[in-house]
């Protein structure tokens, strides 16, 4: 709007002051971390999914097994809410949540962030996968194991890569395999726009919940693979809305459109391989290493006790 002359120093002062008070207060949000524990800083705190998280590297590894999502932060484009990392203490590994989130043991000094933001061990609450199969909708429920065994998987060799988040918005756990990734970038690059995804990396404890919903006929879920079979499984698949005008370009670059009438979100891409059983392998060990009465065969394939098993597990892990 147009103000009189006499009025416009008054407003540029107004609008001085606002943004002078915006820097102060970013710049007081920022936190060193604690480089002997292994403890990034951040920047800023923030909120996805319902869950409180902090504004941290991504590329400096500092959301290990997290939910990482863009738009959220002040800073650079490397700079991202962190929800639900992986932490480890004494007492056992567990999640970095509120302590309001956590329905386990909270334990201080392991976790960036506030210090209501704490490593959340063990305590299911009473919180089972099988129990949130009526229950919801989101995958969010089983962060907690999920994060145990993406850990899993870590310590077997495996790990997944961070999407480029110039090319590919999602707001879930955005990792492929490496070479998944970089063919997912460039494909959204030659049409010099982002691709949004809905899903992309998942682990077995999710997928379980998917598969469930799906054979129950949930949650507007068309096709979902059994656990151990799926290529998200493997991080070598996504799902976009968008897939009509996407499906042109990802086909260029290695993806194949598997299912275009029962499931047309969906995407895989061939090119690296096939690790969707060594994800359900992960969950076996870490099932086995925690229920000594109760092992599992660690095959990788999902039969009755391995079923069972995942019904059974803890919504915030061990």
């Amino acid at each position: 709007p147009h103000y009189p002359i006499q009025e416009q120093p008054m407003i540029y002062s107004i609008l001085l002051v606002v943004a002078f008070s915006c820097a102060v207060f970013a710049q007081d949000q920022k936190v060193e971390g604690n480089s002997t524990l292994g403890i990034c800083g951040y920047s800023a705190t923030c909120s996805a999914g319902g869950r409180s998280g902090v504004c941290v590297s991504i590329g400096g590894g500092c959301c290990p097994g997290g939910t990482v999502t863009s738009g959220l932060c002040p800073g650079s484009s490397d700079i991202k809410c962190c929800t639900a990392p992986a932490c480890s203490t004494p007492s056992g590994s567990g999640t970095c949540l509120a302590t309001s989130q956590c329905s386990g043991s909270s334990v201080s000094g392991y976790c960036a962030g506030p210090a209501d933001i704490k490593c959340c061990v063990g305590g299911g609450g009473g919180c089972i996968l099988g129990n949130q199969i009526g229950a919801t909708c989101s995958t969010n429920v089983a962060l907690g194991v999920s994060n145990q065994i993406t850990s899993v998987l870590q310590s077997m060799g495996y790990s997944f890569k961070q999407v480029d988040s110039r090319w590919v918005h999602c707001s879930g756990n955005c990792a492929l395999q490496s070479a998944a990734a970089d063919s997912l970038a460039q494909a959204a690059a030659s049409k010099n726009d982002f691709i949004t995804l809905n899903s992309a990396f998942r682990t077995s404890a999710e997928q379980y919940l998917l598969y469930k919903w799906y054979q129950q006929g949930r949650c507007d879920i068309s096709l979902a693979a059994s656990p151990g079979s799926s290529n998200h499984e493997g991080g070598r698949a996504i799902d976009t809305s968008y897939y009509n005008y996407w499906v042109g370009p990802l086909s260029n670059y290695g993806w194949v459109h598997s299912y275009p009438s029962s499931d047309p979100v969906h995407f895989d891409y061939n090119g690296s391989p096939d690790i969707s059983q060594v994800t359900l392998k992960a969950f076996q060990a870490l099932w086995n290493s925690h229920n000594p009465g109760s092992q599992l065969d660690e095959d990788g394939i999902y039969g009755p006790a391995t079923e069972n098993a995942l019904y059974n597990s803890p919504c915030n892990g061990w």
